[in-house]
């Protein structure tokens, strides 16, 4: 059985945007940046735009170069007590000596503003490839017994380097 991952994240994205657009308050996500690596100023401007194209509004605080872990802190807890800041996150990897206290900063993060599920278990927001994983088992197993296949119970792993895939059940 074949799946279209992107019309099943366009119809995510239709969900979402048709949630986004009932709400009083328009969100506000706020994602801090550090260093100079490309690959991570790439993909927060994805984040950006997949943001945007659904109503919410994404602002990207950039901090060029190393900064200290406590300035680190210092910066996400400013954001977090903002009331115009419904979400918040933090690009990872972060550079140099601040990457040894990822833990600690992330710590900063409220809880009720962490919709990277970087503080998950605590925040209860899963991580976003393990939730996107679900959603396709899901989706593929909806699918299956719309087609009257027998399904099989079974089990799935997700591992992930990075610490954050693969830890939620």
């Amino acid at each position: 059985m074949k799946f279209d991952g992107k019309a099943f994240a366009q119809e995510i994205e239709a969900k979402v945007k048709n949630k986004v657009r009932n709400f009083v308050l328009k969100p506000r996500i706020v994602s801090v940046l550090v260093g100079d690596d490309p690959a991570s100023a790439l993909y927060t401007k994805l984040k950006k735009a997949a943001a945007e194209r659904v109503g919410i509004e994404f602002e990207i605080v950039r901090e060029k170069g190393e900064v200290t872990s406590e300035k680190l802190k210092q910066i996400l807890e400013v954001i977090g007590q903002r009331e115009d800041v419904t979400g918040m996150m933090v690009q990872l990897p972060l550079p140099g000596d601040s990457r040894k206290d990822t833990e600690e900063i992330l710590a900063a993060i409220p809880l009720d503003k962490d919709v990277d599920g970087l503080r998950y278990p605590d925040s209860g927001v899963v991580p976003p490839v393990v939730k996107a994983i679900l959603d396709v088992v899901e989706e593929k197993e909806k699918s299956q017994i719309i087609n009257s296949q027998i399904l099989k119970l079974k089990k799935y792993v997700v591992i992930g380097a990075s610490g954050f895939v693969g830890s939620a059940t």
